[in-house]
């Protein structure tokens, strides 16, 4: 039984060490005045967090927080040349075209929070005049 419950629990970690988002696979930039988190603390939160959804295989991309900082995804192209993942193809080519990336915020606990705009008018929670 001790050996079954070993083995769920190190099962268990390796999924959560893999949903993570590796430190060195991202920049962070703080904005000129900024004094909520220091940039190490950031990079902390950050790398506990799940950010590979946003990740490209070919380009960049750019998460805007409201606290003041922003925090660009290195292409998966990149992290594979640099030796962090091995699988380009499980990321995305790019975005869909009328899609918008949510703005995000960090709070005291270092929990992400994001905020979407939905632009379809079939999702409306407005009635029809």
């Amino acid at each position: 039984m001790k050996k079954n419950l070993s083995l769920i629990i190190v099962l268990l970690m390796s999924t959560l060490a893999f949903s993570q988002t590796p430190i060195h696979s991202f920049v962070c930039q703080i904005r000129p005045g900024y004094t909520e988190f220091t940039q190490n603390q950031i990079e902390t939160y950050i790398s506990k967090s799940n950010m590979e959804s946003f990740r490209l295989q070919d380009a960049r991309t750019t998460l805007t927080f409201s606290n003041g900082f922003e925090i660009i995804l290195l292409s998966a192209k990149e992290l594979q040349a640099a030796g962090l993942i091995t699988n380009v193809s499980s990321y995305k080519a790019a975005f869909a075209p009328n899609y918008k990336l949510p703005k995000f915020y960090l709070n005291q606990i270092g929990q992400i929070g994001a905020e979407s705009t939905i632009t379809n008018s079939k999702y409306s929670t407005r009635p029809e005049n």
